[in-house]
């Protein structure tokens, strides 16, 4: 059984997709650093609780922003980077998985192909 020129296209497309997906993938992550990078540097109250600790002693802070900021935006906005990066590797994994099946769909439309053609010769 040969696969259908549509199954065929639709595999082609799959292909496509998992050769340019590292692309996207490492460009996804690369920003994800970068404004991971330039949130620290720019606006460090968001990420990291050092400097919430630090401006909270020296009273730089508000008191009505100070209950809500002081301890739950470094964790959330730490978690949320967190949560994105995993998706992006989970990205990845499904990159791998999916030509490891295209692999496995070729090899066997091969063998399909093999055994037609020598079935047709004898």
């Amino acid at each position: 059984m040969s696969l259908s020129e549509k199954d065929q296209m639709f595999i082609s497309k799959r292909k496509k997709l998992t050769k340019y997906f590292p692309i996207c993938g490492w460009g996804c992550l690369t920003i994800l650093a970068g404004y991971l990078i330039w949130a620290f540097l720019k606006t460090p109250i968001l990420l990291n609780p050092f400097i919430v600790q630090e401006r909270i002693l020296n009273k730089q802070i508000e008191q009505s922003s100070l209950v809500l900021m002081s301890v739950m935006l470094p964790i959330a906005f730490s978690i949320a980077f967190f949560i994105l990066i995993v998706l992006v590797v989970f990205m990845f994994i499904w990159n791998s998985h999916e030509k490891k099946y295209l692999k496995i769909i070729e090899q066997m439309d091969d063998q399909a192909s093999n055994l037609r053609s020598d079935h047709d010769r004898a």
